[in-house]
């Protein structure tokens, strides 16, 4: 058995949830950097205690969790661990932008964590969508080809692809989104 912490990063300058979108005024950056360094701390302090791995996940304009870029954490966590294995588990890939530069970007983590890094991702929930004005109706199609990309680029040479969404072309001329 493996054991793993999971920690969503919620900012505990609150005495309630506030619920969706978290308002700006209620963040006060002295409290966020406190927080965002306990976090960080408690990550750490896993290694020390013996877990196995420490997992991450993605949420936007949330004080449910302070964690729009899982990959920076990783990141940071990489640099400061030596064993512990570094789990994104909620990086909303259809949310992401250009799926080869997330593809680009595991592969860096799971370098500078020399192989430590679990590359998860997920469609993402509906507040996700709304906080980037993408109609969650859309989020499977942008899930189902941001997936093949991702994959795709992690097991080929340079490629092709023609989604709906996302045009490669395989003579390295470059990436263009429709």
């Amino acid at each position: 058995m493996e054991i793993y912490s999971f920690d969503l990063f919620p900012y505990r300058g609150l005495s309630a949830f506030p619920g969706w979108p978290f308002p700006n005024h209620l963040f006060d950056s002295a409290t966020g950097t406190q927080d965002y360094a306990e976090h960080i701390e408690e990550a750490v302090l896993c290694e020390e205690l013996g877990f196995d791995g420490v997992t991450l996940n993605e949420h936007h304009c949330s004080a449910y969790g302070l964690m729009p870029s899982p990959n920076i954490i990783a990141a940071m966590l990489a640099a400061r661990t030596q064993r512990i294995k570094i789990g994104i588990l909620g990086a909303a890939l259809p949310l992401r932008g250009q799926p080869v530069r997330v593809a680009e970007e595991y592969a860096m983590l799971d370098c500078v964590s020399r192989g430590r890094l679990i590359a998860g991702i997920v469609r993402g929930i509906p507040n996700e969508y709304f906080a980037y004005n993408v109609s969650p109706a859309e989020s499977r199609e942008r899930f189902e080809e941001a997936h093949e990309i991702l994959v795709r680029a992690w097991t080929e040479e340079w490629m092709s692809f023609k989604g709906a969404l996302v045009r490669l072309q395989g003579d390295g001329a470059g990436v263009r989104l429709q």
